[in-house]
């Protein structure tokens, strides 16, 4: 079986090229693979573990200034000129069409593809474009691990919602996923709950060397990137200081970064009023290896992006949520720890409350690693669902 796979390859983001690379690795057993990104060039593909960020670093500065001045709109109107002329120059219909005929199966994977946060609605539109090329050419498709929503608009998710009901088969991320895709007209005889394919990995464990101090990690979010003011973006900067403060505080260290290169000037903002203090460091993390060396010597996580999350759950890293969206707060709900999730928004508020979990979890690591085995395994289950819907593609093509 010949299967084209459709995913982000070749983006900066560490935690989508975990998820891509999971799948691909899943996928490979049941058919030959070729990879495909869902969005730019279709054959580049980024190392996970050596992630060359040069070709990010203008990109990102550009939309961090425009983000600054509040110059979103032409941020969008940018990005539909770039689609409409890349289309345009590389003929893509005809060329995806024509790669689609090549292969017996189209599978769509992995991460938060269909949503909609601002008034564009371009990536609901280059994802339905696939999809609508594919059943047009007779190809099953098969949309594996992902999440929806949120929607700005009820016509973005009606239009998210009538493409996935185009395809074959679908498993979500996530149970709220699930239910908004058959809670608002979704097929529900083509869809079934899975889990993130980052739970899928397995890391060896290595034993934390013994230090006279405590380092904990704190991964920083950029909120312009949720669509925040930049009024509202320096008041969360001001609030990541007062954690780090906070933490400072019960003499532990601390370690910032970042898992996504739009990330980085945040991360940075926040350290400008810490770098003359021995016990607070930036890590630069190029790739998965820098994350995994980075958790082995931490001893504790206060994480905003998910997939810095997930990494550390599956490492056993003690862990504490700063949940953005829904998504976090599904995630916490999987793995039965929502005492150790705290919204963004109320951060400020609740920088005593994060300061007592995260020293009640340091001080009952063995209880915590125990039931994160015992959830661990039954996440993993979830996933066989894949596996199933694989094996009856296979069998069915021939």
């Amino acid at each position: 079986m010949r299967i084209l796979l459709i995913s982000r390859f070749n983006v900066s983001n560490i935690g989508d090229l975990t998820i891509s690379n999971k799948l691909l690795e899943v996928i490979k057993e049941y058919g030959e693979v070729t990879k495909y990104n869902l969005f730019g060039a279709p054959y580049k593909f980024t190392d996970i573990n050596n992630v060359d960020t040069s070709n990010f670093t203008f990109k990102y500065k550009i939309i961090n200034t425009f983000n600054h001045l509040g110059l979103k709109k032409v941020i969008s109107l940018y990005s539909k000129a770039k689609k409409y002329l890349i289309n345009r120059k590389n003929n893509f219909s005809k060329d995806f069409s024509e790669l689609v005929n090549q292969h017996d199966l189209l599978i769509i994977g992995g991460g938060n593809m269909l949503m909609s946060i601002t008034n564009s609605i371009e990536g609901i539109k280059n994802f339905n474009n696939y999809v609508s090329i594919a059943k047009k050419n007779k190809k099953p498709v098969f949309i594996v691990d992902i999440g929806i929503g949120p929607f700005k608009e009820l016509n973005h998710q009606e239009y998210a919602i009538k493409t996935l009901n185009k395809c074959d088969r679908i498993t979500f991320r996530d149970h709220e996923s699930y239910s908004l895709f058959i809670n608002n007209g979704g097929n529900k005889d083509k869809a079934f709950v899975s889990v993130d394919p980052a739970f899928l990995y397995t890391y060896p464990k290595t034993t934390k060397k013994n230090t006279t101090s405590r380092i904990i990690g704190i991964n920083i979010l950029d909120t312009h990137f949720l669509g925040k003011s930049s009024q509202e973006y320096k008041k969360s900067i001001l609030t990541y200081e007062n954690l780090v403060r906070k933490v400072l505080s019960t003499n532990d260290k601390v370690i910032l970064f970042v898992s996504s290169k739009e990330d980085e000037k945040a991360m940075l903002e926040v350290y400008k009023k810490f770098r003359n203090n021995p016990n607070v460091k930036v890590y630069d993390v190029t790739g998965l290896s820098d994350i995994r060396k980075l958790y082995n010597k931490i001893d504790l996580l206060i994480g905003t992006r998910m997939h810095s999350m997930i990494i550390a759950y599956t490492m056993y890293v003690p862990l504490v949520a700063l949940s953005w969206q829904t998504k976090i707060d599904s995630m916490f709900t999987m793995i039965e720890e929502q005492e150790n999730l705290f919204k963004l928004d109320n951060l400020e508020r609740d920088l005593n409350k994060i300061k007592s979990t995260y020293l009640y979890q340091l001080d009952n690591l063995q209880l915590y690693e125990r039931k994160r085995r015992k959830v661990l395994e039954k996440i993993k289950r979830k996933s066989r669902i894949n596996n199933k819907i694989l094996l009856e593609f296979k069998n069915n093509i021939g």
